[in-house]
C-alpha cells in the first residue's frame, strides 16, 4: 500500500513538472534566428535559420511574439508572411540582457521589401543595407522602429531622401503588391488606420498611406510619430505617385531630439481631409506644400512654447493654414472604440479624450478597467507627460537596471511638481486627495483659474490634500459624489480620466456650482 502511495506521488510530481514546463514554453514566446542556423530556434545555440519559420514557430495571437538574432541574418529576398495575425511581433538583437550585436548579430538586406501581415516592433537592431534602399510596407498593419536602431548602407545613392534612396516605410499598400498566399492585390480605397512610430534609425523615408496608386480613396486616419533620436528624410503626409489623395486624414506628432528634414504633401499636387502635426520637440527642416495641395479642414499646426522659439519655426508655419499654441495638447491618435468595457460606462467621454490625447492606455488591446486602481507611479507618470506637452521639454529614457518609471519620478522632482520622499511606494494605488496634490501643482497657476463655487462637505482645511482640491474643484476640473470628494480613496481609471483630459482640454470642465 505505501508502495503505491510512492508510486502515485511521484506520478503527481511528474505531471505537475511537465505542467511547469509547459507553462514555461507557453510564457517564453520567443524564437532566435541566424542565417545558416539548423536548429528549432528554441536556443541561442541552436538558432532557426529562415525568417518565415521563426514566425510559424511562435503564437503569433499574442502581443510577446519575439525574434532575436543572435548572428547576422541575411534577407536576399522579397519577405511576406500572408498569414494575418493579430498579435505584435517584435525583431530585436537583444534578449534576456544579452546584446547579441556583440557577436555579430545584424539585419542585412540587399533592395528588397518587407511585407506586413500583422504589427511589427523593430528594436534594439543594426539594419545594414547592401544595396541603396530596404522597404517596409505596412498594409495598415502598426510599425515601430523602436529605440536603438541604427541603419547604415553601401548603396552609392542612398540619401534618406526617397524609396529608392531610404530605409522607406509606407503605411498603406503598394500598387500591385500581392498581400496574400493567393496573389489577391490591395484595393485603392479603405477605411483601416495607419500607425507609424519611429524612434531611432536615420536615412528613413516614409509615406503615412498607400503607394503607386494612380486614383485611390483612403479613409482611415493616419497617425505618424516620429521622436526619440530619429532622423526623417522625408515624409510624405498623403499617398505618393497617384493624383488624388481622397479623404485622408493624417497626424504627425513630432518630438524629442527627431529631425525630419523635409514633410512634403506628396510628389504631386493633392487634396486630402485634414492634415494636424503636433510639434512638441525636435526639429522640422522644411514643409514643401505647393499652391495646389488643398486639405478640407486645412493644415493645422500646434506647436509647444519651445518649438516656437526655433530657427525654423517661422518658415515652416508659413505653409499652414491654422497655428495654434495650446500649450502643445492635442489628440495625437485616434480612439476607435476598441475599449469594450467603456462602451456604457460613465467616463466613456473621459477615456476617449485621454487615449487621443496619449494620456492614457488600456489595460490589453481591448479593455481599459475603468473601476480598476492607478498607481503612483502611472499618475506621476500621466503627470509628466502633461507637464512635457505643456512646456516642450522631456523625460529622458531609464538607464539600465532603473525601474521603467524612476525617469518620471525624477523629472517630477526637479520640475517641483513633487517633492523628493513625498511618496515612499511607487507601486501603491494612489488616493484622490494625493491626486489632487499632484495634479494641482503641474500647470502655471494661470492655468487653474476659478469657474465656479463648489463645496465639498468632507473636505476640512486640516486635511493635507484640502487646498489641492478646492483649486481643482474651483477650476471645474474635479468634483464628488453627493458633495463628497472621498479623498481617502484609491482614485479609479476612469476617474483619473476626468482629471487629466479637464487640465488638459479647459472646454471639458464643469461649470455648474453646487
Amino acid at each position: 500500500m505505501k508502495h503505491n502511495r510512492k508510486l502515485v506521488s511521484l506520478f503527481l510530481l511528474v505531471l505537475s513538472l511537465f505542467a511547469l514546463s509547459l507553462a514555461a514554453a507557453a510564457a517564453d514566446n520567443v524564437v532566435f534566428l541566424a542565417t545558416g542556423g539548423t536548429g528549432d530556434g528554441s536556443s541561442p545555440d541552436a538558432p532557426i535559420g529562415r525568417l518565415t519559420a521563426a514566425m510559424d514557430a511562435l503564437d503569433l495571437s499574442r502581443d510577446d511574439a519575439t525574434v532575436v538574432l543572435v548572428g547576422e541574418f541575411k534577407q536576399t529576398t522579397f519577405f511576406a508572411y500572408t498569414e494575418e495575425f493579430s498579435g505584435t511581433v517584435t525583431i530585436t538583437a537583444v534578449y534576456d540582457g544579452v546584446d547579441y550585436r556583440t557577436q555579430g548579430a545584424k539585419y542585412t538586406v540587399s533592395g528588397q521589401r518587407f511585407m506586413c501581415a500583422g504589427a511589427y516592433v523593430f528594436r534594439d537592431l543594426d539594419f545594414h543595407l547592401l544595396d541603396n534602399y530596404f522597404f517596409v510596407i505596412a498594409n495598415h498593419y502598426p510599425v515601430t522602429i523602436d529605440t536603438g536602431v541604427t541603419i547604415t548602407s553601401d548603396g552609392a545613392k542612398f540619401d534618406g531622401n526617397s524609396f529608392a534612396s531610404a530605409f522607406a516605410i509606407c503605411g498603406g499598400y503598394q500598387a500591385g503588391q500581392a498581400m496574400t498566399s493567393d496573389g489577391a492585390k490591395p484595393q485603392a480605397s479603405g477605411s483601416d488606420p495607419v500607425e507609424i512610430t519611429v524612434r531611432s534609425g536615420e536615412g528613413i523615408t516614409i509615406a503615412a498611406y498607400s503607394r503607386g496608386f494612380a486614383n485611390s480613396d483612403f479613409s482611415g486616419a493616419a497617425t505618424v510619430t516620429v521622436e526619440g533620436d530619429a532622423k526623417i528624410g522625408t515624409l510624405y503626409i498623403a499617398p505618393v505617385n497617384g493624383v488624388s489623395a481622397g479623404n485622408t486624414d493624417t497626424t504627425l506628432n513630432l518630438g524629442g531630439n527627431a529631425h525630419i528634414e523635409r514633410l512634403v504633401c506628396s510628389d504631386k499636387p493633392i487634396s486630402m481631409q485634414r492634415f494636424v502635426l503636433n510639434w512638441t520637440g525636435g526639429t522640422l527642416g522644411a514643409f514643401d506644400r505647393k499652391p495646389e495641395d488643398k486639405s478640407a479642414e486645412g493644415f493645422a499646426l500646434h506647436y509647444s512654447a519651445a518649438v516656437g522659439k526655433t530657427i525654423s519655426f517661422g518658415v515652416v508655419g508659413s505653409s499652414f493654414d491654422t497655428l495654434n499654441k495650446k500649450g502643445g495638447f492635442a489628440p495625437t491618435r485616434t480612439y476607435a472604440g476598441q475599449f469594450a468595457d467603456v462602451a456604457s460606462h460613465w467616463s466613456l467621454e473621459y477615456v476617449k479624450t485621454a487615449y487621443e490625447y496619449d494620456l492614457a492606455n488600456g489595460t490589453s488591446a481591448s479593455a481599459f478597467s475603468p473601476e480598476g486602481t492607478f498607481t503612483v507611479a502611472q499618475a506621476l507618470t500621466a503627470a509628466a507627460n502633461i507637464h512635457t506637452a505643456y512646456n516642450g521639454t522631456k523625460v529622458r529614457a531609464a538607464a539600465a537596471g532603473e525601474a521603467w518609471y524612476t525617469p518620471y519620478v525624477a523629472y517630477c522632482i526637479e520640475n517641483g511638481i513633487i517633492k523628493d520622499g513625498q511618496f515612499t511606494d511607487y507601486n501603491k494605488n494612489i488616493t484622490r486627495g494625493e491626486m489632487a496634490i499632484v495634479f494641482a501643482n503641474i500647470l502655471p497657476e494661470s492655468e487653474y483659474k476659478a469657474i465656479r463655487t463648489y463645496t465639498l462637505s468632507d473636505m476640512d482645511d486640516t486635511l493635507p490634500s484640502a487646498a489641492a482640491v478646492k483649486k481643482l474643484a474651483e477650476a471645474g476640473i474635479v468634483g464628488g459624489a453627493g458633495g463628497k470628494y472621498n479623498p481617502q480613496n484609491d482614485i479609479k481609471r476612469g476617474e483619473a480620466c476626468v482629471i487629466f483630459t479637464r487640465i488638459a482640454v479647459a472646454a471639458m470642465r464643469d461649470a455648474k456650482a453646487n
